[in-house]
């Protein structure tokens, strides 16, 4: 009598547990995502020069593709171009 090695099958009929990418986050993931602290996020949302944000009840929540967008139009290629 031999001992098999193979790990036991798994179940094909289960369902797959597939994690959905958020499509928004709070301020405290978006300071993260593009490097600023959360008060700087706040200071650029009042003064409207911040990422676009909704606003869900009393949270705010910024849009991943909003937030790509903000950082491309910060991208500056040469030391010579006004910030």
């Amino acid at each position: 009598m031999s001992i098999s090695s193979t790990s036991p099958r798994q179940d094909e009929s289960a369902p797959t547990k597939i994690k959905p990418t958020p499509m928004a986050v709070d301020e405290d993931a978006a300071s993260i995502l593009i490097g600023v602290s959360v008060s700087s996020l706040q200071k650029k949302r009042v003064n409207g020069t911040g990422p676009a944000y909704a606003k869900i009840g009393a949270r705010v929540r910024y849009r991943i593709a909003d937030l790509d967008a903000y950082l491309a139009d910060c991208v500056i290629t040469s030391t010579s171009e006004a910030a």
